[in-house]
């Protein structure tokens, strides 16, 4: 079990050091995550239904409307992506909207619901598709690996922002947050369990039933939730790069986004970085998009779970439609 586990960390340690350098950030997003799942679920009664029906249609017009709030480039871009067959909005019911790449190309498939969640399915995968194109569709760039969600979730979000302020899509909209936080929460157990699992490994230089028992003593973490044995049984090599870039994009694009839609000249570049990224190294774009700031900061961190919370609270309040973007 130990020999699985170490040969586990040695691979993401050397295919993934950026994560390394943020793995307490992420375990803290994580647990703020997890909190606001806990506040949300003491309220899911009160989730409704979708108010309005979606055609394929009417799902592509309206998020090319709201990509052109990001950059009038993006809904030629978007267009072009639906005409010459990229993008497949009618997805099969059993799949998930998802990017793949095949032979060197980029597909992308929405799974169709008829709901606002294909409008807003459509622009997470664009963004990916945006993002990835940049590298010759090559998704083994560390850069894509870190960037990955965070690039699509600041595109999703700042246009839900701008939905939500649209008469026509603000309760729609209020109905797809509530489903949007609760699936976060799951990708936020499993980035703590293997966030913990590798920050033992990282600073006892191994991992081993006795150290990790150790470490969770240590730091007063549940004994119940983080059991050994279930950690490795749990464990693949994917499961940490899914969970905790779907965790650190979310807080991340979270601020990006608020801050997007109160600066123009911010928005401005954002939209550079995200379409000449390949020009940058990491630590670059880590500075000029601030996110250094971001994560280095307690306060901010501190600032940016606040709003997370706040921002959450408010998608049940119906009567406000800028939500707690008023509050800031």
């Amino acid at each position: 079990m130990e020999k699985v586990l170490k040969e586990y960390c040695d691979i993401l340690y050397s295919q993934m050091p950026i994560f390394f350098k943020y793995l307490n950030v992420i375990r803290v997003y994580s647990m703020y995550i997890i909190q606001i799942s806990d506040n949300l679920n003491e309220k899911i009664s009160l989730i409704n239904y979708y108010e309005t029906d979606f055609d394929a249609l009417s799902s592509i017009e309206i998020a090319k409307q709201l990509v052109g709030q990001i950059d009038n480039s993006l809904v030629s871009e978007l267009d072009r992506c639906i005409q010459n067959g990229t993008i497949d909005i009618n997805g099969d019911e059993g799949i998930i909207s998802c990017l793949t790449v095949t032979n060197g190309h980029p597909d992308i498939t929405i799974r169709r619901t008829n709901t606002i969640e294909d409008v807003f399915s459509i622009i997470h995968e664009f963004f990916h598709y945006i993002h990835i194109k940049q590298f010759d569709n090559n998704i083994t760039d560390q850069n894509w690996y870190f960037f990955t969600e965070c690039f699509a979730m600041i595109g999703e979000l700042y246009t839900i922002f701008i939905a939500l302020q649209i008469d026509v899509l603000h309760n729609d909209t209020i109905e797809y947050l509530k489903k949007y936080f609760q699936a976060l929460s799951s990708q936020a157990n499993d980035t703590l369990l293997t966030s913990t699992i590798l920050e033992v490994y990282d600073q006892e230089q191994g991992i081993s039933e006795k150290n990790f028992e150790d470490y969770i003593a240590r730091n007063n973490l549940s004994k119940d939730f983080m059991q050994f044995a279930q950690v490795i049984n749990d464990l693949d090599d994917f499961t940490f790069h899914d969970s905790s870039t779907y965790t650190f994009g979310f807080f991340i694009a979270l601020k990006i986004s608020e801050r997007m839609i109160k600066d123009e000249k911010y928005k401005d570049k954002v939209y550079y970085l995200l379409t000449h990224i390949r020009d940058y190294d990491l630590e670059t774009l880590l500075l000029y998009l601030e996110i250094d700031a971001i994560i280095n900061d307690e306060e901010y961190i501190y600032d940016t779970a606040n709003f997370a919370l706040d921002f959450s609270e408010g998608i049940f309040n119906n009567e406000s439609k800028r939500l707690c973007l008023e509050k800031r």
